[in-house]
């Protein structure tokens, strides 16, 4: 192999010795050699940076050549995830650099530190930003404008490479025997100068779908471009239109034969004059520009047919890539001795190959990168091995670096642009996490990149300014964090959490400043009405009503949105109170939220503890300062909610406190103290609007000069105003709004620590948005001094401190709860004595708790699971059990006054619940009861109560009389015991639905409902094996809706399969039973994969109040509460390498997925604690203990029994 390394040298040495005894005496040898070192000397003096930057650091804001509040934004968040400072710190200066330093006119980049425009380079400075443009102005004009131009300057001259802003310009290369034209830098023909345009063309439009730079230029410039580059295949002859020549240059500054360069064979292949690099080619089929050429030719075709249906222009393109290829396999593959075959750098159609590396792009090392070249493709692995290695004769290895490097700068210089090419077509984590060492090892304490670094000491590099290597690192550095290879912040989980998921679509997540079980969830409400209002905020709207103190998040019924703020700047008014706002502006954070108000003028900034919540308002312009109090704003139904009894006082000019009673989804009394940090200069009383009486709205207003701040912070009670003050003088006693955003995301952090996993970036955010959401609710009620105000208005005191409430027990019971018993079992006791507290004034345990209330939604009570799961798990702390069990019992045994979906006495005597005695979902409120029976009769056998035992074991057993053997589905009787006519298994029902059985969902999907006895269900339907057919029938029916039924519920289908809603979210699970375990494994990955997305519109459906995202976190760690009160969780297949699990007492649950890959997704073996699991049931009891759970995942499905 050393043969071919010294090939190279020689062939390289000898072009040298050529073209210098063609120079007449040692004068002008002497001169090129002192001007390289002249060049070299500057470069390796002081460090300098960027214009404007100082090291490691951007130029102030206001001296950035492009500002995008986007890009800013998005820098942040990625910055935020990684650990490593100067790492951080390097991504924030490089990322960007374009941006900030080189855009110096419409669509004129430049490349750094020479005041001309390289296509190539140009194109690759913005090519990071594409994934902004759909979405920010700024970035989609810049490469639109930039697109343009390029099309122009292929017109103007496509075998230019370098070109000025202004077209009248002249050269400081005129001298070039070549046809340079004004308005041309430099004429050195490149063959990728001509793919870069084409490439960005490509990206443009695939991420913005604007066709508006398509036009005739487009058009004209892919035929010069075709053109060119079929005049470079030399087909017609070595002398082309092109020719150059130098002056007193270095061999590689120029080309030989007269200008027109060495000749080539014509063999299908296009020649390059010169390389990326700015070197001269040995040999003019310069192999990765064909290899790009190809690639690009294809996309282009592809832009043309779809934006121009220009099909005769576009098959041309195809038609001159297919000859590329092809001459490309014929060609340009080389035997050896030591790496087999691999691709020559260039050749000349004749036999002739070098074979070498150079550090520019398009290289041979960026093949997959750039132009389209498999990763695994064996001959470029095996090419990659030859071009890292110290056969390459442009591989230098030093005590600093190691990289490859380029006859254009000096030997030993390791180009930073060749190690980030080795890292982003990196084989394996390792050696991309290598690769960044090294790179942040070669600034030279500036902390950007540079053209060439010497190996041996970084102090000495060329080009302090080199933006395309600046912007190259920060999309490394990106794609690094996506894929999960860099390693987060310590104790900083909540840079992972994403709170605008589920704010979009159905999943009406709460995106405000949250804290973890917090009463308070202050933020933005964009509306307040109506099911997409449900908490206060669409990702979709560009208005903002104002900020209100309590929300809900994720659910499907609408309330709180408890005294709401609006800010802005101007005179006094009485109307007009809605903002819109920029949106690149908004920041979400746990315990944190900002937005810029447009025609308000107002950036808002919000924080919160658990009772309270601080405002920052920054005034953007003068002539007075305001802020709007409403106290008749609501979240709800605008014909059911009334406010009653609003009762406003003032405390001189900067405290405010008040107490309302509000009628909505619950009969709520609550009170607020509100103070500000400085005097109001006054106010007014504005008139009730809506027909809402009693109702107060209020207008401070205040004496403030543009920039400043107010800042503004208020505390809640469900007591009277003095305990709201209570709390907020605890809480927050003064004014350092940093330290209440600090420890709220020192308590997220807390809470986000119970449960960690390894993965990429998009699952990261998906994991830990998800636990984020889990842990917003349920809500503390109880004051600071314990004290709260529950069911019947009742004022009491809680012993332990904490009374919880907005328990949505319909969805939560499922997987949210048992998964409480695992990450905050401290919390289990509290939350059993609020509930039996509730049934102690009520009757009854709660249904849908909410601020203390019950709203009766929903069917079952399943507060019961909670409670037995509780007993069971040995979580009942000071709870009596026997007083647990007499609410449970009271609950099932007498009838609910103010309730009339359970009526015992009706389900007693017919064993089921005929849809003529009652009003509607007669089959779904069996269904849900027998499961609550089944946990009374567990706790009451384990308590010795034997009749009450046997009376709930055999009501738990009525889902039996409502399986209808002759069609196999769950459907609807009479009370003379007759099955429902007509019967539609398609059709869904809702409590609205007179003539239907089903709650938000239709026979196909309650059919499965028996969560205490999927061995009984399957015998019901007529053994394991039909009800796994039937079962596998419900994920390939259609994906329709038919009947009256609520559809916005009926979401997420597979099938008709309804992740989008929480009945069915055990369904996958039960093939494990059925003996197709395999399908859960293949269901869990499709439903992770399907469903649940790192984007506002993430979620198919309600999130309800962390049970969407529950049953993402325990089945990404590979198992699942299919009966969420037996203490068993079923096992199915983990989606992330590790997860891991606070249980306590300093220990962890640790679940590893082995060989986990997007192949993998089959359960090949599972071990607990090193020894083999038996079965496909994992014991809480054995995960409450810690330990390690590993499973080895596999491509082939296991067939035998459950697994």
């Amino acid at each position: 192999m050393a043969v071919l390394r010294s090939q190279a040298r020689i062939l390289l040495e000898n072009k040298v010795k050529r073209h210098l005894a063609r120079k007449d005496g040692k004068m002008k040898t002497g001169v090129v050699l002192v001007g390289v070192v002249a060049l070299f000397a500057k470069a390796a003096g002081a460090a300098e940076c960027p214009p404007g930057c100082r090291p490691y650091s951007r130029p102030a804001a206001e001296k950035r050549t492009l500002r995008s509040e986007t890009v800013d934004r998005a820098v942040a968040a990625v910055a935020a995830k990684i650990g490593d400072q100067r790492i951080r710190k390097m991504f924030e200066a490089c990322y960007p650099n374009t941006l900030d330093t080189t855009v110096k006119g419409k669509g004129y980049v430049i490349t750094g530190d020479i005041d001309a425009m390289w296509l190539r380079d140009s194109g690759q400075q913005v090519w990071p930003y594409l994934r902004f443009a759909k979405d920010d102005p700024a970035v989609r004009n810049l490469v639109r404008d930039l697109l343009v131009r390029q099309f122009d300057c292929l017109l103007h001259d496509p075998y230019a490479n370098a070109f000025y802003d202004d077209e009248k310009r002249e050269s400081q290369w005129k001298s070039d025997k070549t046809e340079m034209k004004p308005g041309v830098h430099e004429r050195k023909y490149e063959l990728d100068s001509l793919c870069y345009p084409l490439r960005l063309a490509h990206g443009y439009w695939k991420a913005t779908g604007d066709k508006t730079p398509f036009g005739d230029r487009w058009l004209d410039a892919v035929g010069t471009v075709l053109a060119a580059m079929r005049e470079q295949q030399r087909k017609g002859g070595q002398r082309t239109s092109y020719r150059f020549e130098r002056e007193n240059a270095k061999a590689t500054d120029t080309l030989t034969n007269a200008g027109w360069g060495p000749e080539v064979k014509p063999v299908g292949l296009i020649a390059s004059a010169f390389r990326p690099s700015d070197d001269s080619c040995t040999y003019p089929f310069l192999v990765p520009s064909n290899f790009f050429a190809a690639d690009v030719l294809e996309k282009t075709a592809e832009v043309l047919e779809s934006a121009n249906g220009a099909k005769r222009l576009a098959d041309e393109c195809r038609a001159l890539a297919g000859e590329v290829r092809e001459a490309l396999r014929s060609h340009a593959v080389v035997k050896t001795e030591k790496y087999g075959e691999i691709y020559a750098f260039e050749v000349d159609g004749r036999g002739g190959a070098l074979l070498m590396d150079d550090a520019n792009a398009p290289s041979l090392l960026s093949l997959p990168y750039l132009c389209g070249v498999d990763k695994d493709d064996p001959v470029y692995l095996n090419t990659r091995r030859f071009v890292l290695s110290r056969d390459n004769p442009f591989w230098f290895e030093g005590k600093a670096l190691k990289g490859i490097g380029s006859p254009h700068t000096e030997k030993g210089r390791v180009w930073p642009m060749s190690i980030i090419m080795r890292a982003l077509t990196a084989q394996t984590s390792g050696e991309a996490k290598e690769c960044l060492s090294a790179l942040a090892n070669c600034t030279a304490g500036t902390g950007f990149m540079h053209e060439g670094v010497d190996a041996d000491d970084p102090a000495k590099y060329s080009r302090s300014w080199f933006a395309w290597a600046n912007t190259l690192f920060g999309e490394l550095v990106w794609n690094m964090v996506s894929r999960g290879e860099i390693e987060p912040p310590p104790n900083d989980l909540s840079s992972w959490v994403r709170p605008e998921i589920g704010t979009g679509g159905n999943g009406h997540a709460f995106p405000g400043a949250a804290y973890p079980f917090g009463l308070v969830q202050a933020g933005p409400d964009t509306g307040c009405d109506g099911w997409g209002h449900c908490s206060g905020y669409r990702f979709e709207e560009k208005e903002i009503k104002g900020f209100s103190q309590t929300h809900l998040s994720g659910t499907g019924c609408t309330d709180l949105g408890d005294f709401l703020f609006f800010p802005y700047c101007g005179p006094s008014r009485e109307d007009g109170f809605s903002s819109d706002f920029d949106k690149g502006s908004e920041t979400m954070e746990p315990g944190y939220y900002a937005v810029d108000l447009g025609r308000s003028r107002t950036r808002v900034e919000v924080s919160v503890s658990p009772h309270c919540a601080i405002y920052r308002f920054t005034f953007l312009d003068g002539g007075g300062a305001n802020i709007m109090f409403d106290n008749q704003w609501a979240i709800g139904d605008p014909g059911r909610d009334q406010m009653h009894d609003v009762k406003i006082s003032d405390d001189g000019r900067r405290r405010f406190e008040g107490e309302k009673r509000r009628w909505g989804w619950v009969h709520r009394t609550f009170a607020f103290s509100l103070e500000f940090d400085r005097d109001w200069s006054g106010f007014s009383d504005l008139p009730a609007t809506g027909g809402r009486r009693d109702a107060g709205r209020r207008n401070f207003r205040f004496d403030m000069k543009r920039g400043e701040t107010l800042t503004m912070k208020i505390g809640l009670s469900s007591v009277s105003p003095g305990k709201a003050r209570r709390n907020l003088d605890a809480e927050i006693p003064g004014w350092d709004f940093a330290k209440t955003k600090a420890d709220a995301r020192a308590a997220w952090n807390g809470m986000l620590s119970k449960m960690t996993a390894k993965g990429g970036a998009a699952e990261l955010e998906t994991f830990y948005t998800a636990l984020y959401h889990l842990f917003l609710q349920p809500v503390n009620m109880a004051d600071v001094d314990g004290e709260y105000r529950g069911d019947e208005d009742i004022v009491k005191k809680s012993p332990c401190g904490e009374y919880y409430s907005t328990f949505s027990f319909w969805d939560t019971f499922r997987a949210a709860n048992p998964l409480y018993t695992i990450l905050v079992p401290e919390k289990i006791a509290p939350m059993v004595a609020s509930c039996v507290e509730h049934q102690s004034i009520a009757g009854f345990l709660p249904i849908w708790a909410l601020w203390g209330k019950d709203n009766q939604c929903m069917i079952g009570t399943h507060s019961i699971p909670l409670l037995a799961d509780a007993y069971f798990k040995g979580l009942l702390g000071g709870n009596d059990p026997e007083r647990v069990y007499r609410a449970i019992r009271a609950t099932l045994r007498e009838n609910h006054p103010r309730r009339q979906k359970e009526n015992w006495d009706v389900l007693d005597r017919y064993g089921y619940y005929p849809f003529d005695k009652i009003r509607s979902e007669s089959v779904s409120r069996l269904l849900e009861c027998a499961y609550d029976d089944w946990c009374a009769a567990k706790m009451a056998k384990a308590l010795g109560h034997a009749d009450d035992a046997r009376f709930f074991a055999k009501r738990a057993g009525y889902w039996k009389n409502v399986i209808d053997p002759s069609t196999g589905f769950a459907r609807g009787r009479d009370s003379a015991g007759n099955w429902r006519e007509p019967f539609n298994p398609f059709a869904l029902g809702h409590d609205a639905s007179r003539e239907n059985d089903f709650t938000e969902g239709n026979s196909w999907q309650w059919t499965w409902h028996v969560l205490h006895d999927p061995e009984g269900l399957a015998a019901a339907l007529g053994g394991k094996a039909k009800a796994a057919s039937k079962l596998e029938a419900l994920f390939a029916q259609p994906e329709k809706a038919e009947g009256m039924g609520f559809t916005s519920d009926v979401t997420g289908l597979i099938g008709q399969y309804a992740h989008g809603n929480e009945p069915g979210h055990h369904t996958a699970y039960l093939f494990r039973y059925f003996g197709k375990g395999w399908r859960t494994e293949e269901l869990v990955r499709e439903i992770c994969d399907k469903f649940y997305r790192a984007a506002p519109d993430g979620l198919c459906g309600n999130e309800d109040c962390g049970q969407m995202s529950a049953w993402y976190l325990l089945s990404a760690a590979g198992f699942y509460p299919l009966n969420p009160a037996s203490g068993e969780y079923v096992l199915g297949a983990p989606q992330l390498p590790k997860v891991s699990f606070d249980v306590g007492n300093g220990k962890r649950f640790t679940v590893l997925a082995k060989n986990l890959s997007r192949e993998n997704k089959y359960v090949k073996s599972v071990r607990l604690n090193g020894r083999p699991l038996a079965g496909f049931v994992l014991r809480h009891k054995d995960v409450a203990k810690g330990g390690k759970l590993e499973f080895e995942m596999s491509s082939v499905r296991e067939r035998k029994g459950g697994r």
